[in-house]
């Protein structure tokens, strides 16, 4: 005997299925409501359908059922149908650990190679690194520097607007990059400082690990003739993300924006092309783009 009040199976998946995705639409709606997403257009179903299904499966369902872990993996799913590999859902654990790794892990090193070169490397563009990047600035001003050899291999980005602020520190005028919005919109990143290293001589090193935030560097500085850069092809992310924070203290990881370099020119998914390339063979004993950029700097 069929029982109509009695859910099979199959139907039970569907129902869990609307109802942790009307859960999700909704916190979603208005947590980026201010960026232009409107959920009941952008899918073509009103919410209250899916708040009438949260109604009945409360008032109706015969069994209980765990929430949470029912709207976090139909979060994740949302997401993951965006079907963009930059585009991701985080759980606390995983959000916390990112920016705990963001915040203490050193994103700088540098060492005076002699009198005149410094050579830094930027592993990541972390929260400490405009902090660590003012070291480099003091060192080089402080003395009879002129060459610096900057190493963005294996830099895949990391906070937005750190690279900014180090590109600032060479061009005295002219554009970072360009910003594109979602609605097309394009907004110049122009030079703002007093450029204290405008005068210095910069090698770039590069890999096809480069990406994101460290190709909006190597391409501000070499498309402003700032820079030389050696190494291999970058790997051609031209997209900007931003976090957003949900109330359980998760997040999802979301493309917002696209960037161009000054010239205009977008590199997803064909990088930036080195001056001179170099394959990426590092060892123990040697280190051939090093070599070339000592060899570039001190002919520059």
């Amino acid at each position: 005997m069929i029982n109509k009040r009695l859910i099979g199976k199959e139907l039970f998946t569907c129902v869990i299925l609307l109802i942790t995705i009307a859960l999700t639409f909704s916190y979603l709606g208005w947590q980026m409501g201010y960026v232009g997403l409107r959920f009941s257009n952008k899918f073509g179903k009103d919410l209250s359908d899916y708040k009438r299904v949260v109604s009945i499966i409360e008032s109706e369902y015969f069994s209980d059922f765990n929430k949470s872990e029912a709207i976090e993996k139909s979060v994740n799913g949302l997401v993951e149908s965006l079907d963009d590999p930059y585009s991701y859902y985080m759980s606390k654990d995983e959000y916390e650990k990112y920016f705990f790794q963001k915040t203490n892990m050193p994103s700088l090193e540098y060492k005076t190679i002699d009198d005149k070169t410094v050579y830094a490397k930027i592993s990541q563009f972390g929260v400490k690194i405009k902090a660590e990047f003012s070291e480099v600035i003091n060192q080089i001003t402080q003395n009879s520097t002129r060459n610096l050899i900057i190493d963005l291999r294996d830099n895949t980005g990391g906070i937005a607007g750190s690279e900014v602020y180090i590109a600032d520190q060479f061009l005295d005028s002219g554009t970072i990059y360009i910003k594109l919005d979602r609605n097309g919109k394009k907004e110049p990143q122009l030079a703002t400082s007093d450029a204290l290293l405008k005068n210095i001589k910069v090698v770039v090193l590069t890999n096809q690990n480069t990406a994101s935030s460290a190709e909006v560097l190597i391409a501000a500085l070499a498309e402003n003739n700032k820079a030389i850069v050696v190494g291999e092809k970058t790997k051609g992310k031209s997209t900007e993300q931003t976090f957003f924070e949900l109330t359980d203290g998760s997040a999802i990881h979301i493309t917002t924006a696209k960037w161009l370099t000054p010239s205009g020119k977008d590199i997803g998914g064909s990088g930036i092309e080195p001056n001179f390339f170099v394959a990426d063979e590092k060892s123990e004993e040697s280190d051939p783009i090093y070599q070339k950029s000592l060899e570039l700097i001190s002919n520059y």
